[in-house]
């Protein structure tokens, strides 16, 4: 029976998890835990280092399932200092990744304001980075011009070159805390096997893009849900999405 590890969305709230701990319960799962996270402890970089830093901290995941959603794929990375963890990831509405362009995203949608009108909030987004990274950084200039590029291109022209068909980190000799950070979780991504994205047609939230490009290197399946928006999947298809979780209960 499997042993599951719930990982919230930014902002939950507790209540919203129980119709997916009974739906667990009923699949026969034996135990259930909440990895309960505050939002701005993730959503940034600098955050992301000091979850680092103060994490579990433990030798390996004691789950059989980690099943995030949204911005709750962040938090996986850090959560175990043994790369040899086994368990399946199931991404719900995600994964999310911790790049300015989806951060700025995500803002504009959670505040209602129109995507048109996301460039000022990357460009906020952009400067509070470039603070938090002076920080852990000893090579301004480096630094600066890392983050410039950051808002004009996509994930995996940044992190990878494409063109080797494959997802080679780019990385520079003098790398800093600040990108050591950002750096693991696409590492991370990088070889996860077997992971299930369940994703829907509708969500805004999502860079489909980098979604797509990284599960081309994985043995990942995606789970696509008609005419549903970000975290409403169980909610709009209630039988798929308990079929798809109980076929991964199996493995």
């Amino acid at each position: 029976m499997p042993r599951v590890l719930i990982i919230p969305w930014f902002f939950y709230k507790s209540h919203q998890l129980n119709r997916y701990i009974a739906l667990y319960k009923k699949l026969g799962a034996t135990k259930i835990d909440i990895l309960h996270h505050n939002t701005f402890d993730i959503l940034t970089p600098k955050g992301l280092f000091n979850f680092q830093e103060q994490g579990w901290k433990k030798n390996i995941i004691p789950y059989d399932i980690v099943h995030s959603f949204s911005g709750g794929s962040l938090i996986i990375p850090y959560l175990s200092h043994n790369p040899n963890s086994h368990y399946i990831n199931v991404f719900d509405s995600g994964p999310m990744f911790p790049s300015i362009k989806q951060t700025g995203q995500f803002i504009c949608n959670f505040t209602g304001v129109p995507l048109h009108a996301q460039r000022p909030f990357e460009l906020m987004v952009g400067a509070n980075w470039v603070l938090q990274a002076l920080y852990y950084n000893d090579d301004l200039s480096t630094t600066i011009t890392r983050l410039k590029k950051t808002h004009s291109e996509e994930i995996h022209n940044y992190f990878c070159d494409e063109n080797k068909n494959n997802l080679t980190p780019n990385l520079t000799p003098n790398r800093t805390q600040y990108d050591n950070t950002i750096h693991k979780y696409y590492n991370w991504l990088k070889n996860i096997k077997n992971a299930t994205v369940l994703i829907g047609d509708d969500d805004t939230y999502l860079d489909y893009k980098s979604i797509n490009f990284i599960n081309k290197f994985t043995n990942s399946k995606i789970y696509k849900f008609p005419d549903t928006t970000h975290l409403n999947l169980y909610k709009n298809h209630p039988q798929k999405y308990e079929h798809i979780l109980s076929i991964i209960r199996k493995n």
